[in-house]
């Protein structure tokens, strides 16, 4: 009896999923499983795996890690979109047909590309991202282009004169200063980090309010005395630490943050919440059907 798997790992509107080609190991002790890695760089593109695995994949970041027993003959298919094209495989299959086929006996990595690519980006109160050219719009804090090898600029812009820049996180982390350069050939996220720095806050007893957003309708954020389904708000003490979980529910899966929380940790804390009430803190959990 064949099984089949179909996953929609995404970036805010993007599907991840893949399947591999792998070559033989020369080693005499077979491992107890070889593992397949597998990414999806596309909007809203799927990609099948035949058959579905040992277990559940496990979907760290934007890659889905498979296990086989070797010698598993795997099918890869890739599967379009409603926005999406197939440009091709990368790693352990290569070419352009949908279909990539073969013997699994050790460790491998496929990619699988479609155009257009998304790049996440993201902000706080402190200030945001702007880039150049701007993309098209998918939603908040999402921005599709084209698939190939050309650079987008991204440059952290301070929008609050009480904020310093503080690097960046996602594939910006290595850039040095308020600009980063990204190659479209692949899903990225861009999220520049904004500290507030040597502003008198007045007593902890002061209280602030925050807020917690969902799209996608597929999950909910918990914390301490915090269960938001689609959007709440929380009070806590000026300074204080807060820390959230995003917990999706069966069809949806979380795929990342953006506001106060960012990258794709399902648990996020963020600590000395200094914001004023004009600028009350918040953070958004992005759901995606599984």
């Amino acid at each position: 009896m064949k099984h089949t798997k179909r996953f929609t790992m995404a970036l805010v509107a993007t599907a991840t999923l893949a399947l591999v080609v792998v070559a033989t190991s020369a080693s005499n002790m077979a491992p107890t499983w070889s593992t397949l890695k597998l990414r999806i760089d596309s909007v809203d593109a799927t990609v099948t795996v035949e058959p579905a695995g040992l277990s559940d994949p496990e979907c760290a970041s934007n890659v889905c890690t498979f296990r086989f027993y070797p010698g598993t003959h795997l099918k890869l298919t890739a599967v379009n979109g409603e926005r999406s094209r197939f440009v091709g495989w990368f790693g352990g299959c290569k070419g352009g047909r949908a279909t990539c086929e073969g013997t699994i006996n050790t460790d491998v990595s496929v990619r699988a590309l479609f155009t257009p690519v998304m790049l996440s980006y993201g902000g706080n109160d402190g200030g945001y991202a702007k880039l150049t050219p701007a993309g098209r719009s998918c939603g908040k804090g999402c921005a599709t282009y084209g698939y190939g090898n050309y650079m987008v600029r991204a440059d952290a812009v301070r929008s609050n004169s009480t904020y310093e820049f503080k690097g960046w996180a996602g594939d910006c982390a290595s850039a040095s200063g308020t600009t980063c350069y990204l190659k479209m050939n692949m899903n990225h996220d861009a999220y520049p980090r904004f500290e507030r720095t040597g502003v008198s806050t007045g007593p902890l007893t002061t209280t602030i309010v925050g807020d917690v957003r969902i799209t996608g309708g597929g999950g909910y954020v918990s914390g301490p005395d915090v269960r938001c389904p689609s959007t709440c708000t929380f009070q806590r003490d000026r300074g204080s630490t807060i820390a959230l979980i995003a917990k999706d529910v069966t069809g949806w899966r979380f795929d990342h943050w953006t506001g106060r929380c960012t990258g794709r940790s399902r648990a996020c804390t963020f600590a000395n919440v200094l914001s004023a009430s004009r600028y009350r803190p918040w953070a958004r959990a992005w759901f995606v059907r599984s």
